[in-house]
């Protein structure tokens, strides 16, 4: 059980990507990851943690008690999480932010 956890949480977090994180946010991402993990594979996780709900927020769960979130949608959760922290990764340098905040601007203004 516990190399496909390891194998899963691999494959979910997409190494490649990760390495653009500081260390604080791979130690994060890893931490949710593990989170996740032990939720769907049995191993002590529960529904009622919040950095477990969190996760099926990002994913497009909806509160529902006979339908509990699957792999699918606590993946987008991880992947939605992972791209929050490098975009504020991003934004932590001034040049940076001003330039991610014009394009952002530039994409979304009428």
């Amino acid at each position: 059980a516990t190399l496909d956890v390891f194998a899963w949480t691999k494959g979910v977090l997409g190494w490649e990507s990760v390495r653009l994180m500081s260390f604080d946010g791979v130690r994060v991402l890893v931490g949710y990851a593990w989170i996740v993990a032990a939720f769907l594979f049995e191993l002590g996780g529960a529904l009622g943690d919040r950095q477990l709900q969190l996760i099926a927020h990002l994913g497009g769960w909806r509160r529902q008690a006979k339908h509990p979130p699957g792999k699918r949608v606590l993946t987008w959760g991880l992947e939605r999480l992972a791209v929050y922290l490098m975009m504020q990764e991003q934004r932590s340098d001034p040049r940076r932010r001003d330039e991610i905040d014009t394009l952002l601007h530039d994409l979304f203004a009428p």
